[in-house]
């Protein structure tokens, strides 16, 4: 589990550090009481923090292959279409889905 990614994305307004388990982490306690681990955990495994996840993955994909669309790129018309597939890919996607396959 990253505890950092849950932290950010849901107590982002809270005073806290991550470290890389729950006793390790810092939590401003005068502020709100630290969440309980079992209810980070179910934060981490819900489906919205899976959405972003996944999202934020296709980005990095789509960001990395940027360059391999231009004009003289070699075999561009495939990195075109793999690329169209990331953008189509949240509309497909499940937790069990893979991402499309990079071409060669």
């Amino acid at each position: 589990m990253n505890y950092g990614f849950v932290l950010n994305k849901y107590y982002g307004d809270k005073k806290w550090a991550c470290g890389l388990t729950y006793d390790e982490f810092y939590w401003d306690e005068e502020e709100a009481p630290k969440p309980p681990d079992d209810h980070l955990q179910s934060l981490w495994k819900s489906l919205e923090l899976q959405t972003d996840t996944m999202r934020q993955k296709r980005n990095s994909l789509l960001a990395q292959t940027d360059y391999k669309v231009v004009s003289d790129f070699p075999h561009r018309e495939k990195w075109l279409i793999y690329r169209q597939e990331l953008r189509d890919f949240p509309s497909i996607w499940t937790p069990e889905t893979s991402f499309p396959t990079q071409p060669e």
